[in-house]
């Protein structure tokens, strides 16, 4: 039966009263989740120059909630003048050593066989993990997906959790289409964040890119006394003398998005790394 133009009006109506109810308890849900994340996640936040950054890192006196030495890849340029903009992101988890952590043979079991010394197990099992729930279950990975799908289709393989799983994260490992390890240490590992629609080769060296800014992620373990710390640093930076930048993590929402992810990993990769332990 045909439908008169006041009954498309209303169904018009309706469909977007759903879709708008639909945002509003998406939004609601992310707000709490946030909320919940930041009760049990420790983090700081810092916008300042290159300079500044690294002045803090000099300040700090190694407690919990100070500023960390800063990752070795970012170019020496953009931590030695006012030139650039740093975004600083971290967050982090204390584990106990002996009551949280699984065992040698645990992540041999875990992982396939020995790959290494027990921190590099560890470090790999934990990227594995992280990194693929990364590209199974955020909507970021799906964006970056649709994104990189024509400008570099062969680079869609690497969110197959699959590809993940075997990976070791060594120094020219790429994951989740933009994360390009750098640098390689038993219980830290730096990735240069591409943009969306460049190559991962694209390692700049004069402290910016095509898109205006550069960015890297630092994921890493340090052990403190009995303890460990579980951590992951976000890093981006612009040059101030191009107008019209602005980095996601100057933006309130996309913060916002990033803290959630962010958090949720490291919230749910140490509670793997604990059901690890036999």
């Amino acid at each position: 039966m045909p439908l008169s133009t006041s009954n498309i009006k209303l169904i018009a109506a309706a469909t977007i009263a759903a879709a708008a109810v639909a945002a509003g308890s998406s939004s609601l849900y992310i707000s709490l989740l946030h909320r919940r994340l930041a009760r049990s996640t420790l983090h700081v936040y810092k916008s300042c120059s290159g300079k500044d950054l690294v002045a803090a890192t000099e300040q700090s006196d190694d407690k919990h909630d100070e500023i960390q030495p800063i990752c070795t890849t970012i170019p020496d340029n953009v931590l030695t003048s006012d030139q650039y903009l740093v975004v600083y992101d971290r967050a982090w988890r204390i584990l106990n050593r002996e009551n949280d952590l699984p065992s040698d043979q645990d992540l041999n079991t875990a992982l396939g066989g020995n790959t290494g010394s027990y921190k590099q197990k560890l470090l790999t099992a934990y990227l594995r993990r992280n990194m693929s729930a990364f590209a199974r279950y955020l909507p970021q990975a799906r964006i970056i997906k649709m994104m990189i799908r024509k400008s570099n289709p062969e680079a869609v393989q690497t969110f197959n959790p699959a590809f993940i799983e075997k990976l070791d994260f060594v120094v020219g490992d790429v994951v989740c289409g933009i994360y390009k390890a750098l640098r390689r240490e038993d219980a830290v590992v730096e990735f240069g964040i591409a943009q969306p629609g460049s190559s991962t080769s694209q390692d700049s060296k004069e402290g910016g890119s095509g898109q205006g800014f550069d960015g890297r992620l630092v994921i890493g373990m340090r052990p403190i006394g009995d303890s460990l710390e579980v951590y992951s640093e976000t890093i981006m930076w612009r040059d101030t003398s191009k107008k019209g930048v602005v980095m996601p993590l100057e933006r309130k929402i996309p913060r916002v998005l990033h803290e959630v992810a962010s958090w949720w990993l490291l919230d749910s990769g140490v509670t793997y790394l604990k059901g690890l332990k036999k």
